[in-house]
């Protein structure tokens, strides 16, 4: 398995997925959310966990709101 995680300025968020090895899965956090500012850094982290078959990522989306 794969664990994708939203990272702000160097550091893990709450914010996660974890995604089965040789599925065509899509994947969402809805318990879980992540403030950011103006300047703030985006980055995100993906660790495998198993055999030489662990998930890959293909794409992801990100959800803006804006006050």
């Amino acid at each position: 398995t794969t664990t994708f995680t939203v990272r702000k300025n160097g550091a893990d968020t709450t914010l996660l997925v974890v995604a089965s090895d040789n599925a065509a899965t899509t994947t969402t956090d809805s318990t879980h959310s992540a403030s950011f500012a103006a300047g703030d850094l985006f980055n995100l982290s993906a660790v495998s966990v198993g055999g030489a078959n662990s998930a890959s990522l293909a794409s992801f989306s990100i959800e803006v709101d804006v006050p």
